[in-house]
């Protein structure tokens, strides 16, 4: 099974589990509303709520990318309001055609239905849930566009002063941009680099990294230690891109006559962490791991290597198959030579 449908079976199972929490939940408080054994008043609510949630999920709002933002989110909130009121409804001619010992598309229990939404306060209900929805993804978006978990540490001021981390830094850059730019034009070049960066974000979310900043084609990723090691994420994030892009192959052939191809070499260390500038102000890295994560990189086209992590990385990834060292050597800022590691894909993720 392929990276996309684990993330979808997994993404399912999630859904109908709490989908069936909340109807637990919701039955041991309103047992006498629902008028329904709990069981069956699980069943009865928790089943269309995860078939509704199930088929959104399916659809992978998340990598929704209209011209507008306002227009994306928009189209995000509406989807899953829909589909909670879907839900609701079929949960709630359920329930009365239960009570009413009558088939659901008999008269009387849609006059019921039709009763309970023309109250105020189920239409009140409704508003208030559109608002808090569109607040609540509004506010998920501000924050996915500026990167996860830096708006909140925006908002708590955490890097206001400087702080010392460790952290992993990996350099990922397409390959050959110089021969493509000649060879499409600056402008179907930007296209390119701009779907390429957006294929990017999955891969991202789901290893819980950070995009540092964007370096024309090249992105600086970085995790805080012990996420970037769980699971080899900083590993995974790699072939989780690769599978990205080759599930969009037709459409990368069909735009640009061609697939992308990247390389990228990762490596840890200690940086300062702070809060710069006033009108466009970011949270920026200062150490020199990010200058050796950029010469690893570096070396990749010369060694013939795509993945490259240093072995200090590769020590604290601990033992596993599909790391293969390749001797140590000389990078230009630093005295040392720097233990280089292969990175292949076999045995080399969980």
């Amino acid at each position: 099974m392929n990276h996309g449908s684990q993330r979808g079976a997994k993404d399912l199972v999630r859904v109908f589990a709490l989908s069936y929490g909340l109807s637990l939940i919701t039955s041991l408080f309103l047992r006498n509303v629902i008028g329904a054994p709990i069981w069956l008043a699980v069943i009865m609510y928790g089943t269309p709520f995860g078939i509704c949630f199930g088929t959104v999920s399916m659809l992978r709002l998340d990598e929704l990318r209209l011209k507008s933002y306002l227009a994306t989110v928009l189209v995000r909130v509406f989807t899953y309001m829909a589909a909670v009121f879907v839900a609701f409804f079929i949960a709630l001619l359920c329930n009365i055609s239960l009570r009413t010992q009558k088939m659901p598309w008999e008269a009387d229990v849609m006059s019921i239905i039709q009763s309970i939404v023309t109250q105020s306060y189920f239409q009140v209900s409704g508003a208030a849930a559109i608002a808090i929805a569109f607040l609540t993804s509004s506010i998920q978006a501000i924050s996915r566009k500026l990167g996860p978990g830096v708006l909140t540490n925006w908002l708590r001021g955490y890097y206001h002063e400087p702080r010392e981390e460790t952290r992993i830094f990996m350099f990922l850059d397409m390959k050959d941009s110089t021969t493509l730019a000649e060879a499409l034009g600056h402008m179907k070049f930007s296209a390119l680099v701009r779907d390429f960066m957006a294929d990017l974000t999955g891969p991202v979310l789901a290893t819980k990294a950070e995009v540092s900043h964007y370096i024309g084609d090249e992105a600086v990723i970085t995790w805080q230690m012990e996420r970037g090691l769980a699971n080899a994420n900083c590993l995974r994030l790699f072939f989780l891109f690769q599978s990205r892009l080759e599930s969009r192959r037709a459409y990368y052939e069909r735009n640009y006559g061609l697939l992308p191809g990247f390389k990228a070499g990762a490596h840890y260390g200690q940086v300062v962490t702070t809060e710069v500038g006033e009108i466009k102000s970011e949270i920026v890295y200062h150490g020199d791991v990010l200058n050796t994560a950029a010469r690893i990189q570096g070396m990749c086209a010369g060694l013939g290597e795509e993945f490259l992590i240093s072995g200090e990385l590769a020590a604290k990834l601990g033992s596993r198959e599909g790391l293969r060292s390749l001797g140590s050597f000389g990078l230009k800022g630093r005295e040392k030579e720097v233990e280089l590691v292969a990175v292949d894909r076999e045995g080399s993720v969980p």
